[in-house]
């Protein structure tokens, strides 16, 4: 004759109509699994002792959370939804390119010198999806935060702000030979200088810069408000993308 093990250990405590119930469904499986196993037969029907537990404890009200609880949870809830919708709309508002880099690299050997191009992690940057110019600052300096693009076909407007002062802006422009623009600099000090080959014009007033230069067919103008070494610095940064 076989014995049921018990389904409940020593150490653990239930309701005594909660661990009735619990016996009896788990008995009614059992049998039901070796009634599969063996030859498929309709089971009887449970006893009334076994629907009157079920519906004892179908009846048997949750306990209710703690009302601070419930309200903590409901705010916890609403906060995080807040947070995904938050994420997903910065994401869709700053979306990134990244532009790899390539740098060269060489192999001396006694018969022959072995020369590859490789990409420069270090010197990857990122630049918006949407822009529609052929260069790009590849250094943005610490706190400034992508904006927007704006303008058209013949010519394109990136805008960054400053994270703690939103009295500093960085605009990067980059035009073609079609368009003329107008850049104010009244109160300016102007200097002609040479940015990395090109004659560039640099003008500088009360910690705002602004350099102006040509590069391959286009027109390419920051304006950011820093000092003259760090406007110098995106400057030089520009990069060729397309």
């Amino acid at each position: 004759m076989r014995h049921e093990k018990p389904i409940f250990g020593p150490k653990e405590r239930m309701p005594r109509d909660a661990e009735r119930l619990r016996q009896a469904l788990y008995l009614a499986a059992l049998r039901e699994a070796e009634a599969d196993e063996a030859d498929p037969q309709p089971l009887p029907p449970p006893s009334a002792k076994t629907l009157a537990l079920i519906r004892r404890a179908s009846r048997r009200p949750r306990p209710a959370l703690p009302p601070r609880l419930a309200g903590a949870i409901r705010i916890a809830a609403a906060a995080l939804a807040l947070l995904f919708i938050g994420i997903g709309t910065a994401m869709a508002l700053s979306a990134q390119l990244r532009i790899t880099v390539l740098r060269l690299l060489w192999r001396v050997t006694p018969q022959y010198t072995e020369l590859r191009l490789a990409p420069d992690e270090a010197a990857a940057f990122d630049v918006p999806a949407d822009w529609p110019g052929e260069y790009y600052p590849s250094f943005i300096p610490e706190g400034y935060r992508f904006y927007a693009v704006s303008g058209g076909e013949q010519i394109g407007i990136a805008t960054y702000t400053n994270v703690s002062d939103s009295e500093k802006i960085l605009r990067f422009i980059e035009s073609d030979q079609n368009t003329v623009s107008k850049v104010d600099t009244e109160g300016y000090s102007i200097e002609t200088i040479d940015l990395r080959g090109s004659e560039a014009m640099l003008a500088r007033k009360s910690g705002h810069s602004k350099i102006i230069w040509q590069q391959a067919g286009k027109m390419l103008l920051l304006s950011v408000t820093e000092d003259r070494q760090t406007a110098l610095k995106i400057a030089e940064s520009v990069t060729r993308i397309k």
